[in-house]
């Protein structure tokens, strides 16, 4: 059961991460920040799973 769930987050953190590249927009005073830059990269990753999981 648990190889189903790993397998459904899979999914859904690939479908959330071709959404964000299709609706992000990067702020360029943020650019040169990558560890903030990765930061909210997941964060808005993982928002859009929670969104995709309702």
């Amino acid at each position: 059961m648990k190889h189903g769930y790993i397998s459904e987050s899979s999914s859904l953190r690939n479908k959330a991460e071709e959404l964000l590249k299709i609706t992000s927009t990067p702020d360029p005073t943020v650019k040169s920040e990558t560890d903030q830059l990765k930061l909210i990269h997941e964060l808005e990753v993982h928002q859009i799973e929670l969104t995709l999981k309702n």
